[in-house]
């Protein structure tokens, strides 16, 4: 109960927006965004694609609702690197699509 109590206390006095493990895996996301490249598909809306060792890969991306095809987002409340070069591309803060929970 006691470490329960002192990691509530330490909760309550971290003032950043995102904690430190979201916030390194949401920076290696940015970072390997650059390989993707956009196509708008109108509003926010976007298919991703990538080719890697000749595998080409695609993916549907939603910003307004906060999908992405590869179901990353869902999983982890955080941008995927897929949805993250979408919200490049419209010159937005990844940041602010990080789920509240």
């Amino acid at each position: 109960m006691e470490g329960f109590a002192e990691k509530r206390v330490k909760g309550e006095k971290y003032t950043r927006k995102i904690l430190p493990k979201p916030k390194k895996k949401l920076d290696t996301d940015v970072i390997n965004s650059r390989f993707w490249k956009q196509k708008w598909s109108g509003g926010n809306k976007f298919q991703a694609e990538h080719i890697y060792n000749g595998n080409y890969e695609k993916f549907t991306i939603d910003l307004d609702i906060g999908s992405c095809s590869c179901r990353l987002r869902e999983l982890s409340g955080l941008p995927c690197r897929h949805a993250c070069a979408a919200i490049f591309y419209k010159e937005l803060d990844p940041s602010d699509f990080i789920s509240n929970y």
